[in-house]
């Protein structure tokens, strides 16, 4: 018996060598992918990072992560292309992808913690928020059911981690903007940078990160300094 199960646990070895090199050849290019998204301010660099991680998610089926950056990148290109009447297509393409995250997570990923939960249904959310805008209705998008599916996932979102940093900045920025309410807004932006700042030298998303900082740039350049 215990010679036969000697023979099994060699005959595993390759295949778990061969998943431990896909494992972190994935980690490896993600990193790189992350980076490269991270600092593209060009319509050529945004699009080429939605290739990038759509690229990912083909050779990397077992991966969720490549497939959940491709989705949040792909609502990104329309606005910095400015191929408004693409918009449609890059939605419907971020929509795809983030089905696609979420299955692959569900099934494959043995993170399965409220944290990384949080971290799909925030997307969700952000997507029905696009497609939930009030002129969204010209691209034929249904408004009232996109601002409920948006509701829906947040709070989906707040219930499983209400520490969650995308959905501080998803709450705060409409905040910041309005004269009103921007003491509140830039209080609240600050506390989801603290909750970002906990997500340092990981690789968990902080994809909403950069948008607090544009937004203070506008409407409350004071703020970054305090």
């Amino acid at each position: 018996m215990k010679r036969s199960s000697s023979l099994l646990i060699l005959a595993l070895l390759p295949l778990l060598a061969a998943a431990q090199s896909d494992a972190d050849a994935f980690l490896r290019e993600f990193r790189t992918a992350i980076a490269f998204e991270d600092t593209a301010s060009t319509p050529a660099n945004v699009m080429a990072a939605a290739h990038r991680f759509e690229e990912m998610t083909l050779r990397y089926p077992n991966e969720w992560r490549a497939s959940y950056w491709a989705s949040f990148v792909y609502t990104q290109v329309g606005l910095f292309t400015g191929q408004d009447e693409r918009l449609v297509e890059f939605l419907n393409l971020a929509q795809f992808y983030y089905d696609q995250a979420y299955a692959r997570w569900d099934s494959l990923a043995t993170d399965k913690s409220e944290e990384a939960r949080a971290d799909l249904y925030i997307l969700q959310a952000f997507i029905a928020n696009w497609k939930g805008f009030p002129n969204s209705g010209r691209y034929g998008f249904d408004v009232d059911a996109y601002q409920a599916l948006e509701d829906k996932y947040t709070e989906m979102t707040e219930a499983a981690d209400p520490n969650n940093p995308m959905l501080w900045t998803l709450r705060c920025l409409p905040k910041l903007r309005r004269d009103e309410t921007r003491a509140e807004g830039v209080r609240e932006c600050k506390q989801a940078l603290a909750f970002f700042a906990e997500r340092e030298g990981t690789l968990k998303p902080q994809w909403s990160r950069n948008f607090i900082k544009f937004w203070f740039q506008r409407f409350a350049p004071d703020a970054l300094d305090g």
